[in-house]
């Protein structure tokens, strides 16, 4: 599924049915929901794998991070992936 047909998904009708229209949420727009929240804690599970689908993986990992620390949301999270790639392509560029 693409962003854009994700976008069009109603999250708010699962679990109330009948209330308005929620779309699901940018990155962006999850970390300007959360800034205000005190304690609040993000995990950021990447799902784009380096060893499967190779340089495309690393260019979304950059897009994540770059959105993070934009975002001012460095310390208030983790990544997470079954990908060891992922992870270690994470922690050389810190």
């Amino acid at each position: 599924m693409t962003y854009e047909e994700a976008r069009r998904l109603n999250v708010a009708d699962k679990f109330r049915p009948g209330y308005p229209a929620e779309p699901v949420p940018s990155l962006a727009e999850l970390f300007e929901l959360a800034k205000p929240v005190p304690g609040f804690l993000l995990n950021l599970e990447l799902k784009d794998y380096p060893e499967r689908i190779g340089d495309i993986a690393y260019r979304a990992i950059d897009e994540t991070v770059r959105l993070v620390e934009a975002a001012g949301m460095g310390e208030w999270g983790m990544f997470s992936s079954l990908s060891c790639a992922a992870l270690r392509y994470i922690d050389a560029a810190e």
